[in-house]
């Protein structure tokens, strides 16, 4: 079932590197549903990764852990199914909003439940936001220095990291 896995991850890598490849790192991987001429694509790459790493993630969880790695990947789902949060009706931004909350909350949950130290990897995430505000021109605001560093994209980064490296643990580390 590493077949599935590798092919989970390399949809969303590919999908987010071509997007970031030709037009430049965006705020989130669901602004970049807005850089691309085929929208359907982004529903697309969010149902698919989903659903190829829930078996994989399951099969990975503990007992009690199981309905964690779920509720992320039904997050995932409404992320994708209601991809127009900028423009779209309320009830779409809501929902994206809902998913991505989800996402986040339960997928870092079940990390913690599964492999707890590679929530460390937000301590580098933590650095790395603070280094590039540091880095930014003093004279923007303190929000324009912080929306440069990429708080959102670099965070989705290190849920993906953390999701992928809990998964493979068994592969990976014994």
């Amino acid at each position: 079932m590493i077949s599935l896995i590798l092919i989970s991850f390399l949809t969303i890598a590919t999908y987010t590197a071509i997007i970031s490849i030709n037009s430049g790192i965006p705020y989130s991987i669901s602004e970049t549903y807005y850089r691309i001429n085929h929208k359907k694509w982004f529903t697309f790459v969010m149902l698919f990764t989903a659903i190829t790493l829930l078996p994989e993630a399951l099969e990975n969880s503990s007992e009690n852990s199981q309905f964690l790695i779920f509720l992320s990947v039904v997050g995932m789902a409404i992320v994708g199914l209601s991809p127009n949060f900028i423009h779209g009706e309320k009830s779409e931004r809501i929902a994206h909003y809902v998913g991505s909350g989800m996402l986040l909350l339960f997928s870092q949950c079940w990390v913690w439940c599964n492999l707890s130290w590679a929530l460390t990897w937000w301590i580098v995430y933590v650095m790395w936001i603070v280094f590039n505000y540091n880095k930014s021109s003093t004279e923007l605001t303190i929000y324009d220095r912080l929306v440069s560093t990429k708080p959102v994209f670099y965070a989705e980064l290190i849920i993906i990291l953390t999701v992928y490296l809990t998964v493979l643990r068994d592969y990976i580390f014994y």
